[in-house]
């Protein structure tokens, strides 16, 4: 929506991925299809890539779901060796030719989460229901209309003894009918996870970019634990 402020027609946007311990950067390719995601195309000649399983370090086979491994093959000075980078890919590493460009090269999926930073919040027990945060994810990723967005886990009145709450908070297209919105996500959640949120608050973008940590964070706040300890 900036870019067609400015003039520019026909834009697309694709997604990159990259660390400060691979030393490069993973780009996705045209697909013709702004739904649609090519996966993150990997350079087999400057680094090994494994996915394995989070809890006990295992290779897993292609296609699963893992976290990423990666060995740099051009690092000067220091390096890395099967470095664990924390994220977790769903669709794992695909050696299958690319269906939108052509090139043989592996991919990796392009649903990429934080292990390191939902460890801890992986699994939430809500008004009495195991929650998925990655579900919680995946639902507001799906909603073309949110721009970015931030899930905040509380305690009512901030109480360690009490229940937890999940806030929703988002930022939209200008465009976008917000109650009509709230009532999409409120029951997207409560379909696919069997709870509503207990809020969801609409902020503007530059501020929702803040609090997420956008281009200051080497990975975006997504999630915050503001549960008060015993």
């Amino acid at each position: 929506s900036i870019l067609a402020s400015m003039g520019a027609e026909h834009v697309d946007v694709f997604g990159t991925y990259g660390f400060t311990e691979a030393r490069m950067a993973f780009a996705e390719c045209p697909t013709g299809d702004p739904d649609v995601y090519s996966g993150y195309h990997l350079y087999p000649d400057l680094a090994i890539f494994e996915v394995v399983d989070p809890k006990t370090g295992e290779v897993l086979p292609e296609g699963s779901d893992g976290e990423l491994v990666i060995t740099p093959l051009n690092g000067r000075a220091s390096t890395v060796f099967r470095y664990r980078t924390g994220d977790l890919v769903r669709g794992g590493i695909s050696n299958e030719p690319c269906p939108h460009c052509g090139r043989t090269v592996p991919r990796i999926g392009s649903d990429l989460s934080r292990e390191s930073s939902l460890k801890d919040l992986s699994t939430l027990k809500v008004k009495g229901t195991l929650v998925n945060l990655e579900d919680c994810a995946q639902i507001l990723g799906d909603v073309q209309e949110v721009e970015e967005w931030q899930i905040e886990l509380r305690k009512k009145d901030n109480d360690p003894l009490e229940v937890d709450e999940i806030v929703v908070r988002i930022a939209v297209r200008e465009e976008t009918d917000r109650l009509l919105l709230e009532s999409r996500i409120r029951d997207e959640f409560k379909s696919r996870i069997e709870v509503s949120p207990n809020s969801v608050e609409f902020l503007e973008l530059e501020v929702m970019l803040e609090r997420i940590g956008m281009e200051r964070e080497m990975k975006e706040k997504r999630f915050v634990d503001d549960r008060p300890k015993l």
